[in-house]
């Protein structure tokens, strides 16, 4: 009788596992899926980018602020307080700046924002000596 149990729940046990590995490899594919059909999009808006505008410079700036570190954010809120203004407090008031910059901004006032961003890690990573190499390589264009 103890063996014909042990022998019902190895059973159970090894339909348990089967379903859950059939779960996880379905998961799997729609996730690849989705990436998939994700990937197609962003060519297709790819593709139609001859010149950015405005508005595709600004999802640019959006998307790299959002990534900085909060130390990096508080550095790009800083260099665009307004002079007289005191020391910005927080996240929240480093984002508000930001964008009040982008509002602010045209097309070409973005662009030195985003190479700022860009060269951030450059400029004060004082631990990698690849950041001075990059700083001059762009200085030289």
């Amino acid at each position: 009788m103890k063996a014909s149990n042990d022998s019902e729940s190895t059973l159970v046990q090894t339909e348990r596992d089967r379903s859950a590995a059939m779960i996880a490899v379905s998961l799997h594919q729609s996730r690849n899926e989705g990436l998939e059909s994700r990937q197609r999009i962003l060519c297709a808006i790819l593709q139609k980018v001859s010149e950015p505008t405005k508005a595709d410079m600004e999802l640019i700036a959006r998307e790299f602020f959002g990534n900085l570190s909060h130390e990096y954010r508080a550095v790009v809120a800083e260099e665009m307080r307004p002079v007289g203004k005191g020391k910005q407090s927080s996240q929240a008031d480093a984002a508000s700046a930001f964008e009040a910059k982008l509002r602010g901004s045209d097309q070409a006032g973005l662009n030195p924002l985003l190479l700022g961003m860009a060269l951030l890690d450059a400029t004060f990573n004082t631990i990698s000596s690849q950041g001075a190499e990059r700083l001059e390589a762009v200085a030289q264009r």
